[in-house]
């Protein structure tokens, strides 16, 4: 017997009075600019990750109009750090939509927030529900774990059915008035209750009407169907120093941190010879390495990629073209992906004689 419709909302709701995570600076107005921005933020992040960088957004654009008017480089300065930086330029860009065609207002109807870049059906649900009280379904990891099973979808949730079936039924319990409250209720309880591993059915308001809680299936379900291999990339980064100031370079306009300044590298499929390296990167850059011996790697995780990097302390020895020299203290403000960040954390460390990055 799986619970109908207004069960189902009842004892989610008075969980969510107690237990929900009210404090989020996000739910604080539900002012439509912090729920966009927040909501593009959250995009494949954690909520404790994404707390300080809105923070900091909000302070230093604290309007769509302030967003709208940035330089897309001081935007990217800012997303320094929190990954899948697309997202901030989509929201840069939806600024300008928004004040240029909306007055400077998130529009009510979902056809014009589903034209907004970067937003799916998830997040246009996410906007117009949050911000508008609108009765707008949404479904993510969180509500696809929850409803997978309470109702007992154990078919593969990433096929195209399944998927359909699922907002099929997360439109279904969408209450026609308070889906702010719900739907925040729904993600909450996914987040910190119904997780992945090690989900606390004890505390779930839901666990005396829940399929997969009756028949012991919870590590069972949501079926996925296994994750893709990730890929495997061997970077080996050229660090160049001179008077204090390093060399960088701005990465391609589309693709993995399109746009971001990063330490000129070479991007490899499988390892490289050690012979092969110091004569590339005085092809390519200019440079040489001060030592022939790489440097043990730094491990860089991302969705679908395992990068490890070598980072080698080099020297100039001719023209790089295309390249920008930046002050050391400067480093960290600029526009640079997490993997720049990582590499840049080992500066300072003694890799010249140790050939290794301690």
């Amino acid at each position: 017997m799986r619970p109908a419709p207004a069960t189902f909302q009842k004892k989610l709701l008075a969980w969510y009075r107690v237990h929900g995570r009210h404090d989020l600076p996000w739910r604080r107005s539900w002012d439509p600019y912090p729920v966009l921005v927040s909501e593009l933020m959250l995009q494949q992040t954690t909520v404790a990750t994404v707390i300080p960088y809105f923070e900091r957004f909000l302070q230093r654009f604290p309007t769509l109009a302030a967003l709208a008017s940035a330089r897309l480089e001081s935007v990217l300065e800012l997303w320094s750090g929190l990954g899948y930086y697309a997202r901030a330029r989509n929201l840069h860009r939806a600024a300008q939509i928004l004040v240029n065609r909306h007055g400077g207002r998130m529009p009510r109807d979902r056809e014009a927030v589903d034209a907004l870049p970067g937003v799916g059906p998830y997040t246009a649900g996410a906007v117009l529900s949050f911000a508008f009280n609108q009765p707008a379904a949404l479904v993510d990891g969180n509500v696809i774990r929850v409803l997978a099973r309470v109702y007992g979808v154990r078919q593969n949730t990433k096929t195209a059915p399944v998927s359909k079936r699922l907002w099929a039924l997360a439109k279904a319990l969408t209450p026609p008035g308070g889906a702010r409250h719900y739907n925040s209720a729904l993600m909450d309880l996914g987040a910190t209750v119904c997780r992945p591993a090690a989900p606390d059915c004890a505390r779930c308001p839901l666990s005396g009407v829940c399929w997969a809680r009756r028949q012991d299936r919870v590590a069972d379900i949501p079926a996925t169907g296994g994750e893709p291999a990730k890929k495997t990339i061997y970077w080996h980064a050229a660090m160049v120093e001179k008077d204090g100031r390093w060399l960088l370079r701005r990465r391609p306009s589309t693709g993995l941190y399109a746009g971001l300044w990063e330490f000129p590298g070479l991007e490899f499929a499988s390892p490289p010879s050690r012979t092969e390296i110091p004569r590339l990167f005085r092809d390519r850059f200019g440079v040489r390495p001060r030592s022939v011996r790489a440097p043990t790697p730094l491990r860089h995780v991302l969705s679908h990629r395992e990068i490890f990097m070598f980072p080698w302390l080099c020297e100039s020895v001719a023209p790089f073209g295309g390249g920008r020299w930046v002050a050391s203290r400067d480093v960290p403000r600029l526009a640079i992906s997490s993997l720049t960040r990582k590499l840049w954390g080992g500066i300072g460390l003694d890799f010249t004689n140790t050939g290794r990055i301690l």
